[in-house]
């Protein structure tokens, strides 16, 4: 949380809370790299599909792929290998080639941490494409994004 504790809390002459210069900082940093996203000729769209809360928690994403940077496609494919890698997860979180495009799938149950898993992907995509120069869009969100107050990718 960028280092900021309770007793380093400081208030405006007004009564309202100084934010830290770190955190004006980060706000800066996306507020430029969301004006450069919106310059971006071209984008990948997550498309929540939709999950099944049954025994076993089910979500699922397509990913958007326009023809024009189909490219693309071994990149997505590097990404989950590298949060693979990086993130542990007792869940199942798996890329399914649906033709055009990808099919993420994430399954499991309880705090498996897949949430953790998933939110690490979308992150480190858009992260990826943006140094391609690729917008990365979310269209709608799963019940754990909205109130886990996850807002890393920009919702249509």
């Amino acid at each position: 949380m960028h280092g900021v504790y309770m007793s380093q809390l400081e208030f405006n002459p007004d009564g309202s809370l100084k934010i830290p210069e770190s955190i004006n900082k980060d706000l800066e940093e996306e507020k430029i790299k969301e004006e450069k996203r919106k310059s971006f000729d071209k984008q990948i769209v997550l498309n929540f599909l939709g999950s099944e809360n049954d025994e076993v928690i089910r979500c699922e994403f397509e990913i958007n792929i326009p023809p024009d940077i189909k490219d693309v496609k071994k990149k997505i494919i590097e990404i989950r290998d590298w949060v693979n890698r990086n993130k542990t997860t007792n869940g199942r979180c798996w890329i399914e080639n649906n033709g055009d495009n990808y099919q993420l799938i994430i399954s499991g149950r309880g705090s498996d941490g897949r949430c953790n898993w998933c939110r690490s992907f979308r992150t480190a995509l858009d992260t990826k494409m943006f140094d391609l120069k690729i917008a990365v869009y979310q269209k709608n969100c799963c019940e754990f994004d909205k109130f886990g107050g996850y807002n890393k990718i920009r919702i249509l």
